[in-house]
């Protein structure tokens, strides 16, 4: 029995040998095409792996010739050292020309036959000429490939007639359009021939389609609101415009069944007086049926009387009624110009064909007009900041400003700042870093960030004047409520601004000035903010100065001065200021400790020691008698936001805190800065 298998196993290697199974070379038909295949490794054999070109019949291909209108596959078999066939081998195709041949499958993986194959084909259709195609694989720990020279030939692909299943549609309604593909005259087969879809109004999906096994391309055409009467639609096979096919369908005109209020370019506008691209806005209407817009409506555009009465206009200038007509998309746009007074801007647009419908430019108003002076605020987040000798200690500066009527100026619009110390920074309306300006938000406020410096510039007193400016109006009030000036009407003039670095109120020598213009020279009122004297325009009110506002801020120091103002017998009255003696303040002439400094007391009773002498034995005695006093109270713990020296009362309770029999108590006062630096003062 041994004997049989082993005489089996023989003949079966025999019979495989004789096949060609290590050959190489593949025979088919009367024509051939050859395919070659090599190993390299160790062995007793050599594995090998041979290709040929087959039909979509599994027939060797004569010439290894390739067209677009079939289906053509390499085959690769692989078979081991033993020539037995190599299951689940990785094979990789490639081509020496890509523009020539393409592989549909870079890798594939052997049968139980050793074979797989992938298809090929021209890379397109007007692709002639010849490459060679190399698979490869590895078997055990040997690289085998095998090379087959492939010819491509180029095609003559045509379209037939194009169809659509239904000639006559309505907007949004879609049919399904066909058209045969042919290569050479004949029907092509199974993604042969593709062909790319149009429409001269409307899509298609997809835009790109493939033969089926009867040759027929179909895609499905979706007409579109915008699309009315006749349209056309084109097929053209991938690669070659010069075979499109067309047909032609008809859609009826959509009809029109709402008219909305899509929007406005700028919602809320500001004042006529201001000028600019916010005082103009594009308002968009839009007519639609149940699946979009619709082209070609006529809607008259009419502004509202209350309207009309603020000074609103249509782009024209006129309070004529406009003229509108819808677009592709079925929207139009009208423009509109801001009055003077602020209200909302309601314009209605109509259907032209149905006075029932129609909308209204609901949420647009004219809200704002020029930032004025007497509408300007400006704080810091700490009035007082621990900064002396200290650098790069970081401070919140914030402004708010409005029209004169309250309402916020339009965001993005930048507030300068400048100062007499330190560094200024702050942000531009793109949010990008920007020196010493800020953008307001819509909530018409924006903030800088002050950052302490102690160099050469920084004022001995400490005090740093920041000036906040930008461009507006002078206050006036209105007395016909047209919300502009008017001759007679009473206003405030401005003159030329300036840092008033030592608070004086008045414009001094070496103190910077802002700008080089000036409205007059006329006197200017005594205000809370800084004009220099005899820049002022007393008779015409003006539209176009800088409007300002200054702060003072401290750069303290971390030690605290403490002095005792004057006691009772319940109270103690205590000075709180910073350490800096060149502070030009008035009474005790210091600045506050820094924002948010603690304060602290403790209270020690009196204690009184009396001592007797025995008159018979000359003993000594001592007694020591403790006095009653307790802390009740402090009036302040916290110094508060502030520039200004704090008065703090210390209060106690009992009968000999002060000037008693026995004494009076001790009363520690403890100012501790926002740093740990502690300064203490026994009184």
């Amino acid at each position: 029995m041994k004997i049989s298998k082993y005489f089996l196993s023989g003949l079966v290697v025999a019979l495989l040998v004789a096949c060609g199974g290590g050959g190489g070379n593949s025979q088919g038909g009367t024509d051939t095409g050859t395919g070659t295949g090599t190993g390299t490794g160790t062995g007793t054999g050599t594995p090998t792996i041979s290709v040929v070109i087959v039909d979509s019949e599994g027939a060797q291909v004569s010439g290894n010739a390739i067209g677009s209108g079939d289906s053509y596959y390499a085959k690769a078999t692989v078979t081991d050292a033993t020539s037995m066939p190599v299951n689940t081998a990785l094979v990789t195709f490639s081509v020496s020309d890509a523009t020539v041949v393409k592989v549909l499958d870079s890798s594939t993986l052997t049968n139980t036959l050793g074979v797989t194959q992938v298809k090929v084909q021209p890379a397109s259709l007007s692709a002639k000429g010849a490459a060679v195609l190399t698979a490869t694989s590895v078997v055990g720990k040997t690289t085998v490939s095998g090379t087959v020279n492939v010819q491509a030939t180029a095609s003559n692909v045509t379209l037939g007639t194009m169809v659509a299943a239904s000639s006559s549609l309505s907007s949004f309604q879609n049919t399904a359009v066909s058209v045969k593909g042919y290569v050479d005259g004949v029907l092509a087969g199974t993604g042969a021939v593709s062909a790319n879809f149009t429409a001269s109004c409307g899509n298609f999906s997809p835009v790109t389609s493939y033969s089926d096994s009867t040759g027929t391309i179909t895609s499905t055409y979706q007409s579109g609101g915008a699309c009315a009467g006749a349209v056309t639609l084109t097929a053209s096979p991938v690669g070659s415009s010069s075979y499109s096919k067309t047909t032609t369908v008809t859609v009826a005109t959509a009809a029109a069944s709402a008219v909305n209020f899509v929007g406005a370019s700028v919602p809320l506008l500001v004042s006529k007086s201001v000028g600019g691209q916010y005082s103009r806005s594009r308002l968009t209407f839009k007519v639609i049926d149940s699946g979009g817009g619709v082209k070609t409506q006529i809607l008259n555009a009419v502004l509202a009387p209350s309207s009309i009465a603020a000074g609103i206009t249509f782009e024209d200038g006129t309070t004529d009624p406009q003229v509108l007509t819808t677009i592709d998309d079925g929207t139009a746009g009208v423009g509109v110009i801001a009055g003077n007074l602020f209200t909302s801007v309601l314009v209605t647009a109509t259907l032209k064909t149905d006075a029932t419908k129609s909308a209204t430019s609901y949420g647009v108003s004219v809200t704002s007009g020029k930032a004025t002076q007497d509408r300007i605020s400006v704080s810091a987040g700490k009035l007082s900041m621990e900064a002396w000798n200290i650098d790069g200690v970081t401070n919140s500066i914030n402004v708010i400003v409005s029209d004169r009527l309250s309402n916020p100026l339009p965001k993005g619009t930048l507030v300068n700042f400048v100062s007499n110390g330190g560094v200024i920074t702050g942000k531009d309306a793109a949010g990008n870093a920007a020196r010493g300006t800020c953008a307001l938000t819509e909530l018409s406020q924006c903030s800088v960030t002050y950052t302490s410096s102690n160099g050469a510039t920084r004022p001995a007193n400490g005090r740093i004047a920041i000036l906040a400016y930008l461009a507006g109006e002078e206050s006036f009030v209105d007395a016909n409520g047209n919300n502009i000036w008017d001759a007679g009407e009473v206003f405030y003039p401005v003159g030329r601004p300036f840092i008033d670095a030592n608070e004086s109120g008045v414009f001094d020598s070496g103190e910077q000035r802002i700008g080089t213009s000036v409205a007059g020279t006329a006197a200017c009122a005594a205000s809370g903010y800084p004009s220099e004297a005899n820049t002022c325009n007393a008779s015409v009110w003006s539209a176009d100065v800088l409007v300002r506002r200054q702060i003072i801020i401290v750069q303290a120091t971390s030690e605290a001065e403490i002095v005792g103002v004057r006691r009772s017998a319940t109270a103690l009255l205590v000075h709180i200021s910073d350490a800096n003696t060149n502070s030009l303040q008035s009474g005790m002439g210091r600045n506050s400790m820094p924002t948010g400094s603690t304060i602290s007391a403790a209270v020690t009773p009196p204690t009184k020691v009396t001592t007797t002498i025995d008159p018979t034995t000359g003993a000594v005695t001592k007694t020591t008698e403790t006095g009653i006093c307790t802390l009740l109270a402090l009036s302040l713990d916290k110094i508060g936001n502030t520039t200004e020296a704090t008065d703090v009362v210390v209060y106690m309770e009992g009968p000999d805190c002060y000037n008693s029999s026995i004494g009076s108590a001790k009363i520690a006062v403890t100012v501790t800065a926002p740093s740990g630096t502690k300064t203490g003062v026994v009184f």
